[in-house]
């Protein structure tokens, strides 16, 4: 399905309702979503990036929603732009259509790495795959549904408030319980 002045408003708005399910099934996982960026990251695509949890790119890479110059302001992808990079990048973006280039992206916190090409892509994802998943799944989990509660928050004591009880409780998961036990003993813990 595309977004076309040859389909009906509901036809349109439903495409950005299965769009907007996508983003916030990224967001919801309980494990990070890692995404990988070679080339132009354009509309969907931008705000697909913006959605995940981390994002590496290639030198070629770029992000962009252009819809303005088309007379399409991205409104939907605002959502995601507009959580990722500061307001005023954002907005630069969506009200001209103009890209960032991958460098730019990371200055401004959108990407967490640039490398040179392909190969050193996959190897530093998978890098940080491995370690990921030498850590605990349960307590991974609980940490990102918790980072992106307290960033909903209005105000920084709201966020402290709603995460002394998540903290707490984690201290007492089997996981940290074997973590700190370990970290003690000086050994390499497996939460396996």
């Amino acid at each position: 399905a595309v977004v076309s002045t040859h389909n009906t408003r509901d036809e349109n708005q439903s495409l950005f309702q299965l769009c907007t399910q996508v983003m916030m099934s990224l967001r919801n996982a309980p494990f990070p979503v890692i995404c990988q960026v070679t080339g132009p990251a354009v509309a969907a695509g931008c705000q697909l990036a913006a959605s995940c949890d981390m994002v590496f790119a290639t030198r070629q890479a770029t992000f962009s929603v252009p819809g303005i110059k088309a007379g399409l302001f991205c409104s939907t992808p605002a959502v995601a732009l507009g959580r990722v990079l500061p307001t005023k990048v954002a907005f630069h973006m969506l009200c001209t259509g103009n890209s960032l280039s991958a460098e730019e992206a990371c200055h401004h916190g959108f990407v967490n790495q640039v490398v040179e090409d392909e190969m050193q892509l996959d190897k530093v994802t998978n890098d940080t795959l491995h370690h990921i998943c030498s850590l605990s799944r349960d307590v991974i989990a609980l940490g990102k549904r918790q980072f992106y509660t307290q960033l909903s928050l209005a105000n920084e004591n709201a966020a402290y408030q709603s995460t002394i009880g998540v903290m707490a409780d984690n201290t007492k998961h089997k996981h940290c319980i074997h973590g700190i036990e370990s970290f003690l003993k000086k050994t390499k813990p497996d939460y396996n």
